[in-house]
Protein backbone atom coordinates (compact mmCIF):
# COMPACT_ATOMS: atom_id res chain seq x y z
CA UNK A 1 0.00 0.00 0.00
CA UNK A 2 0.81 3.83 -0.70
CA UNK A 3 1.87 6.19 2.17
CA UNK A 4 -0.33 8.31 0.91
CA UNK A 5 -3.62 5.56 0.96
CA UNK A 6 -2.28 4.34 4.16
CA UNK A 7 -2.64 8.09 5.70
CA UNK A 8 -5.76 8.06 4.06
CA UNK A 9 -7.20 4.48 6.11
CA UNK A 10 -6.18 6.09 9.21
CA UNK A 11 -8.23 9.33 8.84
CA UNK A 12 -11.14 7.34 7.32
CA UNK A 13 -10.93 5.22 10.70
CA UNK A 14 -10.83 7.96 13.07
CA UNK A 15 -13.88 9.79 11.54
CA UNK A 16 -15.68 6.36 11.35
CA UNK A 17 -15.31 6.26 14.95
CA UNK A 18 -16.34 9.69 15.80
CA UNK A 19 -12.65 10.90 17.22
CA UNK A 20 -10.20 13.59 15.57
CA UNK A 21 -7.20 14.52 16.08
CA UNK A 22 -5.45 17.38 18.19
CA UNK A 23 -4.53 20.54 16.93
CA UNK A 24 -1.00 20.33 16.49
CA UNK A 25 0.44 23.06 18.93
CA UNK A 26 3.71 22.94 20.58
CA UNK A 27 2.11 23.62 24.00
CA UNK A 28 -0.87 21.20 24.15
CA UNK A 29 -0.70 18.05 26.60
CA UNK A 30 -3.25 15.64 27.03
CA UNK A 31 -4.13 17.02 30.34
CA UNK A 32 -4.19 20.52 28.74
CA UNK A 33 -7.04 18.65 26.16
CA UNK A 34 -8.88 16.68 28.74
CA UNK A 35 -9.26 19.78 30.42
CA UNK A 36 -10.31 21.53 27.13
CA UNK A 37 -12.85 18.38 26.71
CA UNK A 38 -14.42 19.22 29.95
CA UNK A 39 -18.01 17.99 30.63
CA UNK A 40 -18.12 18.44 34.13
CA UNK A 41 -15.57 19.04 37.04
CA UNK A 42 -16.06 18.68 40.64
CA UNK A 43 -13.54 19.57 43.69
CA UNK A 44 -13.90 17.33 46.50
CA UNK A 45 -15.61 15.28 45.01
CA UNK A 46 -18.04 12.34 47.56
CA UNK A 47 -20.57 10.08 46.34
CA UNK A 48 -22.64 8.11 49.10
CA UNK A 49 -24.07 4.79 47.43
CA UNK A 50 -24.94 1.10 48.30
CA UNK A 51 -23.81 -2.02 46.13
CA UNK A 52 -26.50 -4.52 44.84
CA UNK A 53 -26.44 -6.28 48.00
CA UNK A 54 -27.03 -3.38 50.27
CA UNK A 55 -24.00 -2.89 51.76
CA UNK A 56 -22.32 0.69 51.99
CA UNK A 57 -19.97 1.87 49.45
CA UNK A 58 -18.26 5.67 49.43
CA UNK A 59 -15.71 7.35 47.13
CA UNK A 60 -13.75 10.23 47.68
CA UNK A 61 -11.18 12.22 45.39
CA UNK A 62 -9.98 15.27 45.65
CA UNK A 63 -10.87 16.48 42.23
CA UNK A 64 -13.47 14.79 39.86
CA UNK A 65 -13.18 15.26 36.20
CA UNK A 66 -15.69 14.25 33.32
CA UNK A 67 -14.35 14.91 29.90
CA UNK A 68 -14.30 13.43 26.72
CA UNK A 69 -12.22 10.51 26.26
CA UNK A 70 -8.63 10.51 25.28
CA UNK A 71 -6.69 7.76 23.62
CA UNK A 72 -3.72 6.40 25.45
CA UNK A 73 -1.25 7.60 23.11
CA UNK A 74 -2.71 11.32 23.25
CA UNK A 75 -3.11 11.10 20.00
CA UNK A 76 -7.17 11.18 19.76
CA UNK A 77 -9.95 13.27 21.09
CA UNK A 78 -12.87 10.72 21.03
CA UNK A 79 -15.98 12.84 20.99
CA UNK A 80 -18.51 9.28 21.10
CA UNK A 81 -17.01 8.30 24.58
CA UNK A 82 -16.50 9.97 28.12
CA UNK A 83 -14.36 9.33 30.50
CA UNK A 84 -14.10 9.73 34.76
CA UNK A 85 -10.86 10.98 36.32
CA UNK A 86 -10.53 10.78 39.87
CA UNK A 87 -7.49 12.28 41.83
CA UNK A 88 -6.65 10.74 45.25
CA UNK A 89 -9.51 8.46 44.65
CA UNK A 90 -10.48 6.24 47.59
CA UNK A 91 -13.20 3.59 47.59
CA UNK A 92 -14.11 2.13 50.85
CA UNK A 93 -16.50 -0.73 51.23
CA UNK A 94 -18.69 -1.93 54.75
CA UNK A 95 -19.23 -5.69 54.66
CA UNK A 96 -19.30 -8.41 57.28
CA UNK A 97 -16.85 -10.28 56.08
CA UNK A 98 -15.47 -10.62 52.59
CA UNK A 99 -16.06 -13.17 50.29
CA UNK A 100 -14.71 -12.39 46.64
CA UNK A 101 -12.34 -9.82 44.89
CA UNK A 102 -15.32 -9.98 42.22
CA UNK A 103 -17.94 -8.15 44.35
CA UNK A 104 -15.48 -5.38 45.04
CA UNK A 105 -14.85 -5.22 41.47
CA UNK A 106 -18.39 -5.50 40.84
CA UNK A 107 -19.56 -2.72 43.39
CA UNK A 108 -17.17 -0.03 42.06
CA UNK A 109 -18.34 -0.32 38.54
CA UNK A 110 -21.96 -0.27 39.56
CA UNK A 111 -21.09 2.69 41.44
CA UNK A 112 -19.75 5.05 38.58
CA UNK A 113 -22.54 3.10 35.89
CA UNK A 114 -25.44 4.50 37.68
CA UNK A 115 -23.30 7.88 37.93
CA UNK A 116 -24.95 10.42 35.20
CA UNK A 117 -23.24 14.17 35.37
CA UNK A 118 -26.31 16.48 35.87
CA UNK A 119 -26.56 19.38 33.56
CA UNK A 120 -28.57 21.09 30.62
CA UNK A 121 -28.24 19.59 27.38
CA UNK A 122 -28.33 21.52 24.49
CA UNK A 123 -31.89 21.69 23.01
CA UNK A 124 -33.36 22.81 19.37
CA UNK A 125 -35.13 25.40 18.62
CA UNK A 126 -38.74 24.98 18.78
CA UNK A 127 -39.62 23.48 14.64
CA UNK A 128 -36.28 22.90 14.30
CA UNK A 129 -34.91 19.80 12.83
CA UNK A 130 -31.99 21.11 10.47
CA UNK A 131 -28.96 18.91 11.30
CA UNK A 132 -27.02 21.97 12.65
CA UNK A 133 -29.55 22.47 15.32
CA UNK A 134 -30.46 18.96 16.48
CA UNK A 135 -29.61 18.26 20.13
CA UNK A 136 -26.04 16.42 20.31
CA UNK A 137 -26.01 13.12 21.56
CA UNK A 138 -23.80 13.23 25.07
CA UNK A 139 -20.90 11.07 24.94
CA UNK A 140 -20.76 7.20 26.27
CA UNK A 141 -18.51 6.92 29.62
CA UNK A 142 -16.27 4.10 28.54
CA UNK A 143 -13.98 4.33 31.64
CA UNK A 144 -12.92 5.45 35.33
CA UNK A 145 -9.03 6.75 35.81
CA UNK A 146 -7.87 7.09 39.40
CA UNK A 147 -4.36 8.81 40.40
CA UNK A 148 -3.41 7.59 42.74
CA UNK A 149 -5.98 5.01 43.83
CA UNK A 150 -7.32 3.28 47.21
CA UNK A 151 -9.80 0.30 47.42
CA UNK A 152 -10.71 -0.49 50.91
CA UNK A 153 -13.02 -2.85 52.63
CA UNK A 154 -14.06 -2.91 56.00
CA UNK A 155 -15.04 -5.70 57.68
CA UNK A 156 -15.84 -7.29 60.88
CA UNK A 157 -12.59 -9.56 60.73
CA UNK A 158 -10.41 -6.28 59.61
CA UNK A 159 -9.34 -4.86 56.71
CA UNK A 160 -8.56 -5.70 53.42
CA UNK A 161 -6.90 -2.91 51.50
CA UNK A 162 -5.50 -2.08 48.09
CA UNK A 163 -3.04 0.92 46.45
CA UNK A 164 -1.83 1.82 43.52
CA UNK A 165 -0.54 4.21 41.64
CA UNK A 166 -2.73 4.65 39.25
CA UNK A 167 -5.96 2.34 38.19
CA UNK A 168 -8.21 2.01 35.73
CA UNK A 169 -12.01 0.67 35.51
CA UNK A 170 -13.59 -0.59 32.57
CA UNK A 171 -17.33 0.27 32.48
CA UNK A 172 -18.41 -2.09 30.11
CA UNK A 173 -16.50 -5.19 31.22
CA UNK A 174 -16.06 -3.92 34.69
CA UNK A 175 -12.33 -5.10 34.96
CA UNK A 176 -10.70 -2.89 37.10
CA UNK A 177 -7.11 -2.54 37.06
CA UNK A 178 -4.56 -1.32 39.18
CA UNK A 179 -1.18 -0.34 38.09
CA UNK A 180 2.35 1.37 39.03
CA UNK A 181 3.36 0.26 42.55
CA UNK A 182 0.58 -2.02 43.50
CA UNK A 183 0.41 -2.59 47.46
CA UNK A 184 -2.04 -5.54 48.42
CA UNK A 185 -2.90 -5.61 52.36
CA UNK A 186 -4.96 -8.44 53.98
CA UNK A 187 -6.81 -9.18 56.86
CA UNK A 188 -4.01 -11.24 58.83
CA UNK A 189 -1.34 -8.43 58.69
CA UNK A 190 0.71 -9.92 55.33
CA UNK A 191 1.37 -7.46 52.41
CA UNK A 192 2.21 -8.11 48.72
CA UNK A 193 3.60 -6.01 46.30
CA UNK A 194 3.26 -6.02 42.42
CA UNK A 195 3.57 -4.12 39.35
CA UNK A 196 -0.29 -5.09 37.90
CA UNK A 197 -3.16 -6.28 40.09
CA UNK A 198 -6.94 -7.28 37.84
CA UNK A 199 -9.72 -7.84 39.70
CA UNK A 200 -12.85 -8.59 37.50
CA UNK A 201 -16.78 -9.05 38.38
CA UNK A 202 -16.43 -12.38 36.74
CA UNK A 203 -13.91 -14.02 39.08
CA UNK A 204 -13.51 -14.47 42.32
CA UNK A 205 -9.77 -13.87 43.04
CA UNK A 206 -7.31 -11.11 42.33
CA UNK A 207 -4.72 -12.08 39.47
CA UNK A 208 -0.87 -10.45 38.98
CA UNK A 209 -0.11 -10.74 35.92
CA UNK A 210 3.30 -9.58 36.45
CA UNK A 211 4.59 -11.53 39.23
CA UNK A 212 4.31 -10.24 43.17
CA UNK A 213 6.73 -10.01 45.96
CA UNK A 214 5.33 -11.43 49.20
CA UNK A 215 7.20 -9.67 52.60
CA UNK A 216 9.54 -12.64 54.16
CA UNK A 217 9.74 -14.67 50.20
CA UNK A 218 11.21 -14.05 47.16
CA UNK A 219 10.16 -12.20 44.59
CA UNK A 220 8.48 -14.04 41.56
CA UNK A 221 7.99 -13.18 37.93
CA UNK A 222 5.54 -15.87 37.35
CA UNK A 223 0.98 -14.59 37.24
CA UNK A 224 -0.28 -15.92 39.84
CA UNK A 225 -4.40 -15.97 41.04
CA UNK A 226 -4.96 -15.01 44.35
CA UNK A 227 -8.02 -15.61 46.33
CA UNK A 228 -8.87 -15.25 49.97
CA UNK A 229 -9.19 -18.43 52.06
CA UNK A 230 -11.45 -18.93 55.02
CA UNK A 231 -8.99 -17.82 57.50
CA UNK A 232 -8.57 -14.64 55.45
CA UNK A 233 -4.62 -15.61 54.23
CA UNK A 234 -4.08 -15.06 50.58
CA UNK A 235 -3.32 -17.97 48.51
CA UNK A 236 -2.42 -19.11 45.96
CA UNK A 237 -5.45 -20.57 43.62
CA UNK A 238 -5.31 -23.40 40.14
CA UNK A 239 -6.76 -22.44 37.04
CA UNK A 240 -6.19 -19.16 35.41
CA UNK A 241 -8.21 -16.24 34.78
CA UNK A 242 -10.29 -15.79 31.37
CA UNK A 243 -11.72 -12.14 31.29
CA UNK A 244 -9.75 -9.41 28.88
CA UNK A 245 -8.63 -6.28 30.31
CA UNK A 246 -7.25 -4.91 27.54
CA UNK A 247 -8.99 -1.70 26.83
CA UNK A 248 -11.39 -2.02 23.51
CA UNK A 249 -10.59 1.66 22.34
CA UNK A 250 -6.60 1.33 22.95
CA UNK A 251 -6.69 -1.53 20.99
CA UNK A 252 -8.25 -0.24 18.34
CA UNK A 253 -5.74 2.35 18.28
CA UNK A 254 -2.86 0.07 18.42
CA UNK A 255 -4.30 -1.35 15.30
CA UNK A 256 -4.53 1.80 13.54
CA UNK A 257 -1.42 3.26 14.63
CA UNK A 258 0.70 0.13 13.88
CA UNK A 259 -0.72 -0.20 10.14
CA UNK A 260 0.22 3.91 9.88
CA UNK A 261 3.88 3.34 11.14
CA UNK A 262 4.65 0.83 8.42
CA UNK A 263 3.72 3.24 5.85
CA UNK A 264 4.54 6.15 6.90
CA UNK A 265 7.41 8.28 5.54
CA UNK A 266 10.58 7.37 7.69
CA UNK A 267 10.59 10.90 9.19
CA UNK A 268 7.23 9.87 11.26
CA UNK A 269 7.90 6.54 11.73
CA UNK A 270 9.52 7.83 15.29
CA UNK A 271 6.81 9.73 16.05
CA UNK A 272 4.15 6.76 15.27
CA UNK A 273 6.27 4.24 17.15
CA UNK A 274 6.60 6.22 20.19
CA UNK A 275 2.97 6.96 20.24
CA UNK A 276 2.73 3.02 20.02
CA UNK A 277 5.05 2.64 23.11
CA UNK A 278 2.64 4.93 24.98
CA UNK A 279 -0.03 1.84 24.33
CA UNK A 280 1.68 -0.98 25.24
CA UNK A 281 -1.17 -2.65 26.93
CA UNK A 282 -1.96 -6.14 28.96
CA UNK A 283 -2.69 -8.93 27.00
CA UNK A 284 -5.78 -11.21 27.73
CA UNK A 285 -6.29 -12.94 30.85
CA UNK A 286 -6.32 -16.17 29.42
CA UNK A 287 -3.52 -18.02 29.34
Amino acid sequence: MRRGSALSVLVVILVANGCSAPEPTETSTLRDRRDEARILEIDDFDLRTKTSAGEPLAVHADRFLHAKRQSGSGFITYHGFSEFVLTAAQVVFESPQHTSFSRLARGVRDSFAAFEPRGERPRPPQGGDDDETRAEDPPIPSRVLFEPFALIEETEAGRIELHASRARLQLDSGVLVLEGAVRIDGLRGERIEARQAVLSPHENGLFLPLGHHRHGESPTAEAVFFVAAADGRLVASRGTPNQSYDDPLNRQERVVLTHYARHAPAALQPFVYALLAQLSGPQPLAR
